[in-house]
């Protein structure tokens, strides 16, 4: 397997746990809230309802029901090891720029001379494997 195709692989396979990790966030449209569209307004609104029925006869079992099927939907069915925001930033090395670390390593690891085809678009390879 040459260098080249080694790398389109990583590039797809580095697209393919982007989009692992944003099917894990869940889709916000399904929110069953007015803001459908900004999580933190989401919670905001579940919040405030609560806040108005806290005297309205709305138990604290339902509140809880309320943020555990919440949870539930915003972790859409991510594994343990990467269900909080937490645990993703720490499996990214808290690094708001991993792509580009990513490629800044792997430019120190390897001279362009080597890779073969110099004129292969690897950020084209790794949108495209991303976005689809």
């Amino acid at each position: 397997m040459s260098l080249e195709t080694r790398i389109l692989a990583l590039a797809q396979g580095i697209g393919d746990d982007v989009q692992a990790l944003r099917d894990a966030d869940g889709v916000l449209s399904s929110l069953t809230t007015t803001a459908q569209n900004n999580l933190v307004a989401a919670i905001n609104e579940v919040k405030s309802i609560a806040d108005a029925a806290a005297g309205g006869g709305v138990s604290q079992t339902d509140i809880d029901n309320s943020i555990n099927s919440l949870r539930t939907e915003l972790r859409g069915g991510a594994g343990a090891a990467l269900d909080t925001f937490a645990e993703l930033e720490s499996a990214i090395n808290a690094d708001a720029t991993f792509a580009a670390t990513i490629a800044t390593t792997l430019g120190t690891k390897q001279n362009s001379s080597d890779v073969g085809n110099t004129d292969r678009n690897f950020l084209l390879d790794y949108t495209t494997s991303r976005d689809s």
